[in-house]
């Protein structure tokens, strides 16, 4: 019987293979979950979030029965304390503001104005810290005090009076809090990262995040409805303030993210879907700086997994513009023979059993999805078998089936 460290390795093999466009000894299998390993455990997110021990016994319950090539360690169980520490607006907290069962949700708000374009697009820096993270988080309104760029000669002892201040004393204070939670949080999902590939073989789902720049800019700043209305009345500074996104980013996700013990770095997609621009809107706000990122990403050594949630049917021939075998796209609602038509020899594709299917079909159902999936884009390589997104709701006989389909039927 394969040791961990072997079956590890075994499965990086296979997924670098599917990287690769290459076809491995059987189709590598992911199953992506966020709240269902709490069900299947017997526990709720209002609890997982304020206990790591907690976190750790759910997701070892669920690797203690299923066993995936790549998977998710208790990364999506956030951590809630520094979020209480800071006074975080744009999450309602399970337990607090939701019922203990459910997910976080997303608080989307205006925290740029459209008049402040100029102002950010001038000193992106100045406006995150003065107005961005003061208005997201109530309880760091004293960085609306400081302001360094003046402190040249004695201009330093201007820039240093703010600090007198006990507005600005608290939220230092709190920061200094906040940061030891988080670095907490950090040392935990290392340790369990290592645990995962230690004592179950499995490889990491990725190392670290990212978003398209038009969503950091769209989703954190102007809110939907803000950044529908920019593309029509200032879509010259959303690009350019889009572009200095971007350059942030690629900078910033080559920096953090080399030398880690996967190289997989997942982009969280959100609103390039079919159903929210049209394709000429996609072509000019949204897929240039997606498409730089991706590409900037994949030149630095690292893989970049593309999660396209909802409709990507019209975006495919988009999709081709980055290096040849090097890219992972995850799908939620396409055509899985279309984007094998269209992607199969560009990048790797990965999904797509509809959550729907887990959480209300039945097993012949889940098996034969798995099946057509694995007959139709398997041939050739540059397959990965996965759900069409994070799961929260399953019957656990679906799981099963899903698991036992792949087993039977994943072998090339």
């Amino acid at each position: 019987m394969a040791t961990p460290k072997q079956m590890y390795e075994t499965s990086m093999k296979r997924i670098l293979d599917a990287v690769a466009l290459r076809e491995p000894d059987r189709v590598p299998v992911c199953f992506s979950t966020q709240r269902w390993p709490l069900d299947f455990y017997g526990a709720n997110m209002a609890d997982a979030i304020r206990d790591n021990e907690l976190a750790a016994k759910v997701m070892d319950h669920y690797y203690d029965h299923f066993h995936p090539d790549q998977g998710f360690g208790p990364v999506l169980f956030y951590n809630v304390e520094w979020m209480e520490t800071c006074g975080l607006k744009y999450f309602k907290i399970p337990g607090i503001d939701l019922p203990p069962d459910q997910y976080y949700q997303y608080n989307e708000e205006e925290f740029m104005l459209a008049e402040e374009y100029p102002e950010a697009i001038r000193d992106l820096s100045s406006f995150m810290m003065n107005k961005w993270i003061p208005r997201t988080y109530k309880n760091l309104k004293g960085l609306e005090q400081i302001d360094l760029r003046e402190s040249m000669w004695m201009g330093t002892l201007n820039t240093l009076v703010p600090f007198a201040s006990q507005e600005v004393k608290d939220t230092l204070r709190t920061i200094e809090k906040a940061a030891d939670q988080m670095m907490d949080w950090y040392a935990f999902l290392g340790d369990y990262e290592e645990h995962l590939m230690n004592d179950y073989g499995v490889v990491n789902f990725c190392n670290g995040y990212a978003y398209a720049p038009f969503d950091s800019v769209a989703d954190t700043m102007r809110g939907t409805m803000g950044a529908i209305h920019d593309m029509y009345t200032r879509p010259d500074e959303l690009l350019e303030l889009v572009e200095i996104v971007k350059d942030i980013s690629i900078k910033n996700t080559i920096r953090n993210n080399q030398g880690g013990k996967t190289p997989f770095i997942a982009y969280w997609l959100h609103k390039g879907v079919d159903d929210m621009m049209s394709d000429e809107q996609f072509a000019k706000f949204y897929w240039p700086s997606l498409r730089d990122y991706i590409t900037a990403v994949a030149d630095a050594g690292l893989v970049p997994v593309v999660v396209c949630e909802g409709k990507y049917n019209s975006r495919l021939e988009y999709l081709k513009e980055v290096p040849v075998g090097k890219v992972i796209y995850t799908f939620e609602y396409v055509d899985m023979a279309k984007a094998k038509k269209v992607l199969g020899d560009t990048a790797c594709i990965r999904g797509n059993v509809p959550l729907s299917l887990m959480a209300v079909g039945e097993p012949k159902d889940v098996k034969e999805s798995v099946k057509k999936l694995i007959d139709e884009c398997a041939p050739g390589g540059g397959y990965m078998l996965d759900v069409g997104a994070l799961v929260d709701n399953a019957k656990v006989r679906n799981v099963e089936a899903f698991y036992e389909a792949a087993e039977l039927y994943g072998k090339y």
